[in-house]
């Protein structure tokens, strides 16, 4: 298993941290793994642009369909029986 050192922790975020791992019955350790886990679980990791592959996918999601016809390029289709033809 990996070892991960952490230097420098702000006073006020690892009091934060130990209460929550206090309340939890966990020891600190222990909820710094679970609160990884579940940050990298359900948000992603983060790309170079700053946004997670699920706010990717979702603003994707939410764009208008692409119709080559109106930007007058060839309908996919066209393309493959170009290439087959070759």
């Amino acid at each position: 298993m990996a070892r991960l050192v952490l230097d420098d922790i702000p006073d006020e975020l690892y009091r934060r941290l130990a209460e929550r791992a206090r309340d939890a019955g966990r020891s600190i350790e222990a909820e710094t793994v679970q609160l990884l886990k579940t940050e990298l679980a359900s948000k992603g990791m983060r790309t170079h642009s700053g946004l997670t592959s699920v706010e990717i996918l979702e603003r994707l999601r939410g764009r208008p369909p692409f119709n080559p016809a109106e930007h007058g390029l060839p309908d996919s289709t066209t393309l493959l029986r170009e290439d087959r033809d070759r």
